[in-house]
């Protein structure tokens, strides 16, 4: 007689069943974990869904379009081994971009940049039109940058954590960046500074869509040092934080509840007859 497992209650054969039936019971057992996986992702994928690899060869810009689509809305960017061509040192850009075409405001804003090298720990803040995420010499760099919204017509945020390595020092730095205008975007645009390129040595770039984490991570940063301390939520994070996002869970329900009741009155008042100079002026 089948039975279930003991924390999921997936159904399972015993010994005593017949080998006849093991076809059926592989079926059942395969949708108890379909239907728990699917509940515990709400329905998503788990872990990170590959969208793009761009090549990119001896090029002072490259632009990645049609990347970023409302299907997902945070996205990872994987920065592996780039040099610069001809051995100067050229500071690593990133900036949104709409139908190939770069993000021509200054949004970026809050661009803080901590950083430990062989001069020691540095701290920088500052914006433009776009944001610092790496820098590359005559030897190495790679970085990954977490993407938040660059779709939705919402404010975006970029984070990174980025080393750098030439002949004579090597550094890590850590920041984030916001974009400060809540423009949809399909793309990105890396860049250099200064009009130099990357060498086509190391050509690789990923983009990711990053859907859950398994565990809830706290990152903290000495600011006097340049330390990064990255840790597992303790029970009583991992609480309050279940709790900040059902607050803002509701906040957001009552606030999409009162723009649905107003547009319903609005709508209600123009069947009345009222023009919509009329209805502004209540």
């Amino acid at each position: 007689m089948a039975t279930t497992t003991p924390n999921y209650g997936w159904d399972v054969p015993t010994s005593t069943d017949y080998v006849k039936d093991g076809a059926t019971a592989i079926e059942t057992l395969g949708d108890d974990i379909d239907a728990s996986l699917f509940s515990i992702t709400g329905g998503k994928n788990v872990g990170l869904v590959h969208i793009n690899t761009t090549t990119i060869s001896g090029a002072a810009s490259t632009t990645i379009s049609n990347v970023f689509t409302s299907a997902y809305a945070n996205y990872v960017i994987e920065w592996n081994g780039a040099t610069s061509a001809g051995g100067g040192s050229q500071y690593i850009y990133f900036n949104l971009a709409s139908g190939g075409s770069a993000a021509a405001t200054t949004n970026w804003s809050d661009m803080l940049l901590l950083t430990n090298d062989a001069l020691g720990p540095t701290r920088s803040y500052t914006s433009g039109s776009a944001a610092r995420i790496s820098y590359t010499g005559d030897n190495t760099s790679a970085f990954t940058a977490q993407i938040k919204n660059p779709q939705a017509t919402a404010k975006t945020v970029c984070t990174f954590l980025s080393y750098e390595r030439s002949s004579s020092d090597a550094g890590i730095t850590h920041g984030g960046a916001l974009f400060n205008a809540t423009t949809s975007y399909d793309g990105c645009v890396i860049t250099t500074s200064g009009g130099g390129s990357f060498d086509r040595n190391y050509p690789h770039l990923w983009i990711k869509e990053l859907i859950m984490s398994e565990t809830l991570k706290a990152v903290i940063v000495d600011a006097s040092t340049g330390e990064v301390i990255e840790r597992d939520f303790t029970d009583e994070e991992i609480v309050k934080h279940e709790a900040q996002m059902a607050l803002e869970d509701s906040a957001k329900s009552a606030q999409d509840a009162k723009a649905a009741a107003r547009e319903s009155a609005l709508a209600k008042l123009a069947d009345l007859g009222l023009t919509a100079e009329e209805i502004a002026a209540l």
